[in-house]
């Protein structure tokens, strides 16, 4: 392959864009075509190496072309605008803001239910004057059953009613879930009294059984030192009763 002269190179790069035969060009095998006449075939190992003005050139026309689109591309997008009213423009910006809104709504009930949230947040859209998709609603799910214990149930309950009114702008439907986490909490609650009453009467009445086997055991204790005193008196009396015999009898030995 032979380079072509630095002369040559705008006309061949002409007559490629134009599609015309290249006049003067030089074969792969190094045969020369008459200029001003296309040869009658062209082999297919024939080609044409450009100069770098040539190149440069192309490359020139395609950023060139490129460009050019692009701006029609601008075009269109400006000239769509424009095609907007007022009224139109003022939905788009109402859209915006309450697409903002909703997605701060919902992270914020994310953010504060934790783990007690039952999935990610959902959104409903609507399409915009521009034909772009804007949130117009959104939601989260949240679990309020009950745990295992009632403690535990209290302490969801509890994160759920802060879940419920995280956001600056708490709903209907959010004021609707804090108030069920409270009436849960509540019930908790009193389960867990029913449970410290209870054993507080458990407790009371082991407590009054002891009581009972104390006094019992006092009651034995009290009745044998009882019949031990009982046995001492009966003693003393019949030793005295003996005394009183030999005495009577000395006195009556002396009389006689």
């Amino acid at each position: 392959m032979q380079a072509v002269s630095q002369s040559y190179s705008s006309q061949a790069y002409t007559s490629i864009l134009n599609g015309s035969p290249i006049s003067g060009a030089r074969t792969a095998l190094g045969q020369k075509t008459p200029l001003g006449q296309a040869p009658s075939s062209i082999n297919n190992e024939e080609s044409v190496s450009l100069s770098a003005d040539a190149k440069r050139l192309s490359r020139n026309n395609e950023a060139q072309e490129s460009l050019q689109k692009n701006e029609a591309n601008q075009n269109k997008n400006t000239s769509k605008e424009q095609e907007l009213t007022q009224e139109d423009l003022k939905r788009i910006t109402e859209l915006q803001k309450r697409d903002k809104e909703v997605r701060t709504h919902e992270q914020a009930h994310l953010s504060a239910a934790g783990q007690y949230a039952a999935g990610g947040a959902s959104f409903s859209y609507t399409t915009g004057p521009d034909g772009k998709r804007y949130v117009n609603s959104g939601s989260v799910p949240i679990d309020l059953g009950k745990e295992k214990t009632p403690e535990a149930t209290i302490q969801k309950m509890r994160t759920v009613r802060r879940a419920a009114l995280a956001p600056a702008d708490p709903s209907g439907a959010d004021r609707n879930i804090a108030a069920e986490a409270s009436a849960k909490e509540a019930q908790a609650m009193k389960e867990v009294q029913t449970e410290n009453q209870t054993a507080s009467s458990e407790a009371l009445k082991e407590a009054n059984s002891a009581v009972k086997s104390n006094a019992n055991q006092n009651d034995i204790t009290t009745g044998t030192e009882h019949a031990i005193e009982h046995s001492k008196v009966s003693q003393v009396s019949d030793f005295n009763r003996k005394a009183m015999t030999s005495a009577y009898q000395a006195i009556a030995a002396l009389a006689t």
